[in-house]
């Protein structure tokens, strides 16, 4: 918010998030930013806990870095989806070697990827999500690092029962 230049206020325990959504209610727009947390444990189950009491009186975006592990988007995406997250912005991706397990994750949970960061320089580096670009990034990372799946890596994912004709 400060980088922004709008007024930003803290919260110290999401238990008083609501009370200052509430003060703040005359403004259209309020930006809440939580602390990045594991995806595990007791401070994300209380997180998680405040979250879901704002359903219905704020919108919820899920933040997903870009180079975190594949299992650990799906189930950030899962956990966020059932409290309400109604898009995502994708972050780092200037780090990532790999969008596969983000853009899986994003796909599987339904939710759409609304921006994306390469940077850390905000909000300079923030942009909106553009299909073909994600696509584009994706394939070439897959070039650059050899994430590419060959045949035999295809034949074990699915059990051997892979048949082609030529």
């Amino acid at each position: 918010g400060r980088l922004l230049g709008l007024p930003t206020y803290q919260a110290e325990d999401m238990k008083e998030l609501p009370a200052l959504l509430g003060r703040l209610g005359d403004h259209r727009r309020v930006r809440v930013d939580t602390a990045a947390t594991a995806p595990r444990g007791e401070a994300a189950e209380h997180q998680a806990e405040a979250l879901a009491a704002l359903r219905g009186i704020a919108t919820i975006v899920l933040t997903l870095p870009s180079t975190s592990q594949a299992a650990t988007l799906r189930q950030a995406a899962t956990r966020y989806l059932r409290l309400g997250a109604s898009a995502c912005i994708a972050t780092r991706l200037d780090e990532a070697t790999s969008l596969g397990g983000l853009l899986s994750a994003v796909v599987a949970a339904g939710l759409p990827l609304a921006y994306v960061t390469e940077g850390t320089r905000l909000p300079d580096d923030l942009r909106p999500a553009r299909a073909a670009e994600m696509v584009a990034l994706a394939v070439m990372l897959a070039e650059r690092h050899g994430a590419a799946a060959d045949e035999e890596l295809l034949a074990r994912r699915i059990g051997g029962r892979m048949h082609a004709s030529a």
